[in-house]
């Protein structure tokens, strides 16, 4: 006859078990420490290696940016967003930080769970280590909600989240009302000298109409050098807004504007077909469509 184990019995047996399990969980923990250190030396190393070849290309993209007459003028205009685009090497370097803690957080869970469950077998005592672990994994499942939000939010590009930025920390209006005859991008312009890539946008009246400063700001630029002919640029902390192709200016560099001031007329300055004010808005001296903030 099979002999009845007793309850204190049952409970020594099983705390018997457990630890052997949870030693050999241990030497099994210990025997990947290795491979952990070789997975995280592979990623350091892509990571490196990726991180050259945009150092490369940068300096590919400064050199030919100041070797005049080497490549057409519109796509001079695209180097020059890469070249003043601005890279965050402390947000790339907390992002790789983040990836290697999450990927060693799901190892030691992994590690967890599989230790729990080999003494699931025993009696009430290992109901407590399963319910202390799901605690545990409680807060990577919310990390996770978090990112997820956060990748959401990172899924618009650099220009439309400069341009909520803008419309939610400064206050602007346009600076003329007329014909729209050319919007922000790219375009196929009739005379060859006209940049294919527009900056701006441009709001045709005839010489001599009143252009109004669209934001309170400092003037930065006044200047008559260039395709822009003579131009404006008004600076608001990280906002500004440049104004080209005028025939008059009426005010100089360092005043400071309030809104809805007069500053200069139409013209046709510089290079243009035609009598009308190119508008340009910039965060951080990096071009905006202006339809992303103002209806034209």
């Amino acid at each position: 006859m099979e002999r009845v184990l007793s309850q204190d019995e049952r409970i020594r047996r099983a705390e018997e078990l457990y630890a052997r399990r949870k030693m050999q969980a241990n030497c099994r923990t210990s025997a990947t420490v290795n491979v952990e250190d070789v997975n995280t030396n592979k990623i350091t190393k892509k990571m490196l290696r990726q991180f050259i070849i945009c150092v490369i290309i940068y300096i590919s993209f400064y050199t030919i940016k100041n070797i005049p007459n080497l490549v057409p003028q519109e796509v001079m205009y695209k180097i020059s967003d890469v070249l003043e685009y601005d890279i965050n090497i402390q947000e790339v370097y907390e992002n790789f930080n983040s990836y290697i803690n999450s990927k060693s957080q799901e190892q030691n869970n992994e590690g967890l769970i599989e230790e729990t469950l080999a003494v699931s077998d025993s009696e009430g005592i290992i109901e407590e280590s399963v319910n202390n672990i799901n605690q545990e994994s409680i807060k990577p499942a919310q990390a996770v909600e978090e990112t997820q939000v956060i990748e959401e939010s990172s899924s618009l590009s650099q220009m439309e989240i400069d341009a909520q930025y803008i419309k939610a920390n400064c206050s602007i209006i346009k600076p003329l009302e007329g014909e729209i005859t050319s919007r922000f991008g790219m375009r196929n312009p009739t005379v060859p000298t006209v940049p294919k890539y527009h900056t701006g946008i441009d709001i045709a009246r005839v010489v001599g109409t009143v252009i109004i400063s669209a934001i309170e700001g400092d003037v930065e630029l006044v200047s008559s050098h260039g395709d822009y002919g003579n131009h404006i640029k008004i600076t608001n902390g990280e906002v500004s807004t440049l104004y080209a192709h005028c025939s008059k200016i009426y005010v100089k560099q360092g005043d400071h504007i309030v809104q809805g001031q007069e500053i200069a007329e139409v013209g046709e300055t510089g290079n243009v077909t035609g009598p009308h004010l190119h508008f340009e808005i910039r965060r951080n001296n990096q071009y905006v469509d202006p339809d992303l903030i103002l209806q034209f």
